[in-house]
């Protein structure tokens, strides 16, 4: 049975709560209390600063409800979780140069949602009961916005993948190498079987950063268990995944992953400071349906008329000599 927590888990700093609904309650305030059970600790006390440090991150956030030992549990949990995604994406940059911040039980507002990305503040927020699962789409929502407005720009369009746009190739969300594949793997994406079956779905399912953020999860999931891993604070089951509509089955996940791989190694190659490889934008051109052209039987050629006997003149009738006192014969004439 390990030592109890005396010393209280703050944020790690006061900006990194602006926007939400706690900066200074805990201070000074000691707690006891009982472990969640989320992780299995080993005891040691864990190194918040250097943490921030290793990945680049904004900063910590823990909301007014989550005890101590919840905020334990969170930061173990976040620590295994930084370091397989610094692995997958070969970055250890996580945070984007300190943008990006992750906030725990802080910023919900007590609907539906285990977890949000807050574009406009750069935080991800884990709910404090079921925002384990959640980290790897919340962070794929990140890179999409912060590569997006900060490197591969659009001026229409802040996320690489069009945001909140649903068209499954927009023509004018045009840039460089990141921005060109993110437009492929969504055009991919949306024309497998998997993703026909949210045709009556809500908007929600069909926004482009939401596809991509649900294949980026996907994604960490099934490089994970490449590795015989699994993060349960990052993603769910491999068996979650392929069962479930609003995701790919596995042989749609596999056709879509040649290009996602390359997406995916430009952002870590974005957030490592270095070159990305080129990408050569997906065409797509609409011809009309060439109709298939129908023989028509060839006319059969019309029987010569047989000629026409000729007509035999009748012979003349010989003349008579007759008393100059009678008139002529009239004669038969045929024309």
């Amino acid at each position: 049975m390990r030592k109890s927590i005396d010393k209280k888990i703050v944020d790690s700093d006061s900006e990194i709560s602006t926007g939400g609904r706690l900066r200074d309650y805990w201070a000074r305030r000691g707690m006891r209390q009982k472990r969640s059970g989320f992780v299995v600790w080993n005891g040691e006390d864990i190194p918040l600063q250097e943490i921030l440090k290793q990945y680049n991150l904004a900063g910590f956030e823990f909301g007014r409800y989550v005890n101590n030992e919840d905020r334990n549990d969170f930061l173990i949990a976040a620590k295994e979780s930084l370091e397989d995604l610094s692995s997958l994406i070969h970055s250890k940059n996580i945070g984007f140069d300190k943008h990006i911040g992750v906030a725990f039980g802080a910023r919900g507002m007590g609907g539906s949602a285990i977890a949000h990305y807050e574009p406009t503040l750069n935080m991800i927020n884990l709910t404090k009961n079921k925002g384990f699962g959640a980290l790897a789409h919340e962070y794929g929502h990140a890179l999409d916005y912060n590569i997006g407005m900060y490197v591969d720009q659009n001026k229409g369009y802040a996320a690489l993948s069009g945001g909140r746009s649903m068209a499954k190739f927009p023509t004018d969300n045009t840039g460089g190498d990141c921005r060109t594949l993110m437009v492929r793997l969504i055009y991919e994406i949306k024309m497998t079987a998997s993703f026909d079956r949210l045709k009556k779905a809500g908007d929600y399912w069909h926004y482009n950063t939401e596809v991509f953020a649900r294949f980026f999860e996907q994604w960490v999931c099934y490089k994970l268990r490449e590795k015989k891993k699994q993060n349960s604070c990052l993603t769910k089951s491999w068996n979650y995944y392929t069962a479930v509509a609003s995701y790919l089955t596995e042989a749609d996940f596999r056709k879509v992953l040649p290009t996602a791989e390359k997406l995916i190694k430009n952002m870590g190659l974005v957030l490592e400071g270095k070159k990305t490889e080129p990408a050569t934008p997906l065409e797509i051109v609409k011809t009309k349906e060439e109709k298939p052209k129908v023989e028509q039987p060839k006319k059969a050629a019309k029987p010569k008329a047989e000629p026409k006997p000729k007509k035999v003149a009748k012979p003349k009738a010989k003349k008579t000599k007759t008393a100059k006192t009678t008139k002529p014969v009239q004669l038969d004439l045929f024309s």
